[in-house]
């Protein structure tokens, strides 16, 4: 319980708890529950071993994939690994800049919670997920999964130090 005080008198009471939220957090909840609009086709002619294969390749939206994975893989995936953006702000192919109208951790936040929310559903009760990230949203990431998947899941963070041009290297 936490009591407001006007020149030591008390105004109200309230219960608080702990709470992770941003602005946008209410719709990011509601897009992962909108049912996609779209369609998984087999491609034959580049599949390889199609007869035999137990694995997919899919390319597209991987929100949408997400989604429409839902109805066949739900509770069933052993393990998934993501590689989101980083929210550097730096160009490449993909989009990596989520800094418009100074909301740079909220969009970020706003785009990567619905697929962990739908990478959750797809996960088996022995399930894994494991996620690359760097320092700009490793800690908006921690929360999100502590929420998402209970901070009692969570295994172990991995740290390295990426270095660009190595010293001492022989060839």
């Amino acid at each position: 319980m936490a009591f407001f005080y006007y020149i030591g008198i008390p105004l109200m009471t309230i219960e608080e708890r702990y709470n992770f939220t941003w602005q946008g957090k209410a719709r990011a909840r509601q897009i992962a529950q909108t049912p996609s609009t779209g369609t998984l086709r087999p491609c034959k002619e580049e599949s390889i071993n199609w007869d035999t294969t137990e694995n997919l390749f899919i390319g597209g939206d991987n929100l949408e994939v997400l989604k429409l994975l839902q109805k066949s893989y739900h509770k069933k995936i052993k393990m998934i690994y993501i590689d989101p953006p980083y929210n550097t702000g730096k160009d490449f192919i993909y989009k990596d800049r989520f800094d418009t109208s100074g909301r740079r951790h909220t969009n970020w936040l706003n785009m990567i919670y619905p697929r962990l929310k739908l990478a959750r559903d797809l996960l088996s009760d022995e399930g894994m997920i494991f996620i690359s990230i760097d320092d700009h949203e490793v800690v908006n990431l921690s929360n999100v999964c502590n929420e998402i998947f209970s901070e009692d899941n969570f295994v172990e963070r991995f740290i390295w130090v990426s270095i660009k041009e190595p010293t001492g290297l022989i060839l």
